[in-house]
């Protein structure tokens, strides 16, 4: 059986590698991508089951990345982390699912699936 594939994006490496650290506890297999480009290259080369992703980097946000995504078609579901209170995150959500594609939340069942 495949495990699934979980990315994450986060431009504080250290955050993913903790992630990670759980993850492979559980069965997951786990990839971090530390830019949108390494991110953007990841999600081309592994399709992934499920994204967890930080919703500002220097260089991108996760509205654009979440767009990109529905762009591309991947319609894994992202976990958006962040210091950000619930408004921000609302107005995201908001952007993201009128872009088409975007899948907010996660079960249990998305991660044993595979």
């Amino acid at each position: 059986m495949t495990k699934p594939l979980l990315i994450v994006v986060d431009d504080e490496r250290a955050i993913g590698e903790v992630i990670g650290f759980v993850a492979e506890h559980v069965g997951v297999e786990i990839k971090v991508a530390g830019s949108a480009y390494e991110f953007q290259n990841l999600v081309v080369d592994h399709r992934p089951d499920v994204v967890f992703m930080d919703m500002v980097m220097p260089e991108t946000s996760a509205a654009k990345l979440i767009a990109w995504m529905a762009t591309n078609e991947v319609r894994a579901p992202v976990v958006l982390m962040s210091g950000y209170g619930e408004a921000e995150i609302a107005e995201l959500r908001k952007s993201a699912e009128g872009g088409g594609g975007a899948n907010f939340g996660l079960s249990h069942e998305a991660l044993q699936s595979g």
